[in-house]
């Protein structure tokens, strides 16, 4: 299957059907990152669930952290300290002693004294205390927890994982290799089990221009585009009739000339820069950014990108405070500027696949702008333009040079529809003041940028 072929979706739409018959599954990833991607989509669809259990080692999840405290690690830590009340007398001695050993070991490590020998044999006896007791941990988790869905990587798999989640079996073990799609045994899946009430479908648009571009028109949208809200933002639709068609994408066109980094890879700052003020927008609309990501398939774009976004956050944030504006547009916004700069995602399509987010900005970098530059195999890959197009739910905004676009058949292809739905658009204040019911910016900030040509003198 094609990458973007909406294998993690089917994998987790799969899993959150089953385990409303009692289902218990097995999900394997390559990478922690992979693991994380499903993790992420199922805690989406169903932020409450306690049905799921991520096994990760203890230095995994220093760069992966558990966000959603269903981890084994956070059960020893608090999950089961939180439930002791309703535990067997047994049980909550196990963990008692578990506890106890836990602190004994912590004591010693923080309270050394003399580096003898008598030191190091006690703190290999209470290291070896408190993995024994640890050990009786993941039994108390499936006794009080009865996860359904286990989620691991396969290199813990190979190392072995405690015999308690594995003692009763899996109904299916599900193997997602990222790179070769084997969705075989979510198809299979899906396919035994009557379909879930939940509705887990893009955008209806989203769905009909996917299916026509990748599919050959097989996949065909169940809500329609009067079931979404879109109150916040202005999409273009041919009249007021609440049953035509809404299409949630726009194409900016722009030219602008790109640069070669010298790692070789391509970056175009000015597209960049223009990106930066559309996220300025959805800051101004007080737009969740937990809900948006950008994409670019240069990772030297993705970098020039992050870099303008934080700048002009930075700088905006300043002229505000300056000017004594700070409680009037600052102090009552549910999203402040730092939930902005710590929360916004800006990842290359390779690294954002097996994610999606329900607004997503796609750079496409290159332009004729630039007389040597071109379309390359890589700008013109499907499998990657696939990816990048079916991560958004509910829309997407593209910047790129149309002209360049139509050289390659896949992005000619979906210019020449955009185009024919009349949502191509040039990337201006009065376009987007449309877009966002005239809510942005503060125009004495704005217009600076907007007319800005040399970059240098923005990012140094």
């Amino acid at each position: 299957l094609l990458a973007g072929t909406r294998k993690t979706q089917s994998i987790c739409s799969a899993l959150l059907t089953g385990i409303t018959y009692g289902k218990r599954y097995l999900v394997v990833g390559p990478t922690n990152k992979a693991c994380d991607a499903i993790l992420e989509r199922l805690f989406t669809w169903d932020p409450e669930t306690n049905m799921v259990l991520s096994i990760k080692s203890k230095s995994a999840m220093v760069r992966y952290p558990d966000t959603h405290n269903r981890s084994e690690l956070y059960y020893f830590r608090h999950g089961l300290e939180r439930i002791k009340d309703k535990m067997e007398k047994i049980d909550r001695d196990k963990l008692q002693l578990y506890q106890s050993n836990k602190a004994s070991y912590g004591s010693l490590k923080a309270n050394v004294t003399d580096l003898n020998e008598d030191y190091f044999k006690n703190l290999n006896d209470a290291k070896s205390r408190l993995k024994n007791t640890e050990t009786k941990l993941p039994s108390l988790i499936m006794k009080y927890i009865n996860p359904k869905i286990f989620v691991c990587t396969i290199d813990l798999l190979i190392g072995g994982i405690p015999k308690a989640y594995t003692e009763n079996g899996f109904d299916h073990k599900i193997v997602d290799e990222a790179s070769q799609v084997r969705t075989s045994t979510a198809i299979l899946l899906l396919s035994k089990f009557p379909t879930s009430n939940a509705n887990y479908r893009s955008h209806p648009q989203l769905v009909a221009l996917l299916s026509d571009l990748f599919y050959d028109g097989a996949q065909y949208p169940i809500r329609q585009h009067y079931d979404i809200d879109f109150s916040w933002i202005k999409l273009v639709k041919h009249n007021q009739h609440r049953l035509s068609p809404i299409y949630p994408y726009y194409l900016f066109h722009i030219n602008y000339p790109s640069e070669t980094h010298h790692s070789g890879s391509t970056y175009n700052p000015k597209e960049a820069l223009d990106i930066s003020i559309f996220l300025l927008y959805f800051f101004t609309i007080d737009y969740n950014p937990d809900d948006l990501a950008t994409v670019s398939m240069y990772k030297a774009q993705v970098n020039q990108i992050h870099r303008s976004a934080m700048t002009l956050l930075n700088r905006y944030e300043y002229y505000l405070k300056s000017n004594n504006m700070s409680s009037h547009l600052i102090d009552h916004k549910k999203y402040t500027f730092e939930d902005y700069k710590t929360k916004l995602i800006v990842d290359t399509v390779d690294g954002f696949q097996g994610h999606e987010k329900k607004i997503l900005i796609i750079s496409t970098t290159r332009s004729t702008a630039r007389p040597d530059d071109h379309e390359t195999e890589f700008y013109r890959l499907r499998n990657r333009i696939c990816v990048a197009l079916t991560r958004p739910n509910l829309a997407f905004f593209l910047f790129g040079d149309i002209s360049l676009m139509k050289k390659c058949d896949t992005w000619g292809s979906l210019a020449k529809r955009m185009e024919k739905e009349k949502t191509v658009i040039p990337f201006d204040k009065t376009t987007l003041a449309n877009i966002f019911f005239r809510r942005g910016p503060l125009s004495n900030f704005i217009n600076y940028y907007f007319n800005l040509r040399d970059l240098k003198e923005f990012l140094y």
